[in-house]
């Protein structure tokens, strides 16, 4: 709290849909751990989402109630990771995060409309 002041006050909240997040990171903890090569297999993914999917969408849930009840930062842009994928939503979510990067003083390459 006592250095806030050299924060920009607007954050960016990178989020995942859990649909997918969760998957992704079940996959990539069976890589790092326990040297699996490609993709669990569907009916390993299964069980363990049946086993703990109530605690991972807590636990997804939690980190967005966090963060927003960060006082005194607010959300400046909601970041979607599947958003940036899209070929439709990705170059004006981009635009978007190119804005508040200028906002909080950093330079970007967006041109300049006249």
């Amino acid at each position: 709290e006592m250095k806030k002041d050299l924060f920009f006050p607007q954050y960016i909240m990178a989020i995942r849909n859990p649909s997918t997040a969760m998957p992704a990171f079940h996959n990539s903890k069976a890589i790092k751990y326990h040297g699996l090569k490609g993709q669990v297999p569907l009916d390993q993914w299964r069980q363990h989402r049946d086993m703990y999917f109530k605690e991972m969408l807590e636990e997804w849930k939690s980190i967005l109630e966090t963060w927003k009840g960060m006082e005194p930062y607010q959300v400046g842009l909601y970041l979607v990771y599947e958003h940036l994928w899209d070929v439709h939503e990705g170059p004006s979510l981009l635009v978007r995060l190119s804005k508040l990067l200028e906002k909080a003083g950093f330079s970007t390459i967006l041109k300049k409309k006249d």
